[in-house]
């Protein structure tokens, strides 16, 4: 149940911030992700315990399975503001000029 309320406030949040806020919301995203996986591989080179006994890489999460489901999740994002880097940049500037 506590899922379900972060991910409503989630969806609350972003349906109330205005466009030229989602590059910060993307940001977020981004570093959320590479100090998962930074901490994962920490787990997996053993500096840092892992949060299940039968597992020895579960980042921040209790299971591999929602770790790597989030990784999973994060990586398109991450993959199209490389690949359209330029678009990307141009229509937030063109967004906060108008805005």
């Amino acid at each position: 149940m506590i899922d379900l309320y972060g991910l409503t406030l989630l969806y609350i949040v972003v349906r109330q911030i205005s466009i030229k806020r989602f590059n910060i919301l993307f940001l977020a995203l981004v570093i959320s992700a590479v100090i998962q996986v930074l901490y994962g591989s920490l787990q997996l080179a053993s500096y840092l315990p892992s949060n299940h006994i039968l597992f020895k890489i579960t980042g921040g999460f209790f299971n591999p399975g929602p770790y790597a489901g989030y990784l999973a999740t994060i990586f398109p994002v991450i993959l199209g503001i490389v690949l359209y880097k330029k678009k990307y940049l141009s229509f937030f500037r063109k967004r906060q000029m108008m805005l």
